[in-house]
């Protein structure tokens, strides 16, 4: 279950930006 990591991944930078 990679898709969790690859989420938490494109979901960091949408925060941070």
């Amino acid at each position: 279950v990679s898709h969790l990591a690859q989420r938490l991944l494109d979901e960091i930078p949408k925060v941070r930006h």
